[in-house]
């Protein structure tokens, strides 16, 4: 029988479109073995998705995808086998949030002054329960009738550069990796090869990183392969996931094929380590 994972998804607890046990079944029905749930800036999804999959009989994967920033660059970090409780990451994930918050009421702060009103309430009510982001503000604009969908959106008024963007608050990446690292967590540089900056990709390691998403659905087959011999020349755990948020995208959940000891190099990267 052929295994299969996928260690890169959201849920509603971020920008994702499904909750936490509607993703857990949806990878259930599309015979995964193991999910890695990775929300954006926030581990409140992973109970439930925890409950989900011990009823599904399917692993599912503590993770977290963290907004951070090195030399004026945005950088994703995932974070895997995190501890949910830990307080020292929930108290940085809600600094995190906090800032995103502000972040978006900026945004429409600026929407308005560019004669495209639409309320902070509108973002809010996109968001439901889940981490408010630049996908709400979207959302909030297609629904006022202004875009007529999230990408015109992101392509007119909010994607980097365009009239109502902001930039994201400064955490730095060697902060989060020491943070992941001090818990016990494993961190992982998530889809490297859209780096605006690639150049940058060599300093990682030293701060200690320990993996790199190689097998990612927008991956080029020369990135994949450079990639592949980078985690390897390095000694980085190589991992991969599809980083599902609907099935509105054009890369389905576990669509994107990861080799399945991933899992277990990750795992005793965590277990491997006691907290400092």
């Amino acid at each position: 029988m052929t295994v299969r994972i996928d260690l890169h998804a959201h849920t509603t607890a971020s920008d994702g479109l499904l909750s936490p046990s509607e993703l857990v079944d949806l990878a259930r029905r599309a015979g995964l073995s193991a999910l890695g749930v990775t929300d954006h800036d926030t581990m409140n999804g992973l109970e439930e998705a925890h409950c989900a999959g011990q009823s599904a009989g399917l692993e599912v994967v503590p993770g977290v995808e963290i907004s951070t920033s090195h030399e004026g660059v945005e950088i994703h970090l995932l974070g895997y086998f995190v501890d949910r409780n830990s307080s020292e990451l929930r108290a940085q994930l809600s600094s995190r949030r906090e800032d995103r918050e502000e972040r978006a009421r900026e945004m429409v702060e600026t929407l308005c002054r560019l004669g495209v009103p639409i309320d902070y309430e509108d973002v809010k009510r996109e968001a439901g329960n889940g981490a408010v982001g630049r996908p709400h503000v979207a959302a909030a604009l297609v629904a006022r009738g202004w875009v007529r969908d999230r990408q015109e959106a992101f392509d007119r008024y909010i994607a980097d550069g365009r009239p109502a963007a902001v930039p994201k608050p400064v955490f730095p990446i060697a902060d989060a990796i020491a943070l992941l690292r001090e818990i016990g967590a494993v961190p992982v540089l998530a889809h490297p090869g859209l780096l605006k900056r690639p150049e940058l990709l060599p300093a990682f390691p030293a701060l200690g990183l320990e993996g790199i998403e190689v097998f990612y659905p927008k991956h080029l087959p020369d990135q994949q392969r450079d990639l592949l011999a980078f985690a390897r020349s390095h000694g980085l755990v190589p991992t991969g996931g599809s980083d599902f948020h609907s099935s509105a995208q054009p890369a389905a959940l576990g669509s994107q094929p990861v080799p399945p000891e991933t899992l277990d190099l990750l795992r005793e990267r965590s277990l491997g380590r006691s907290r400092v």
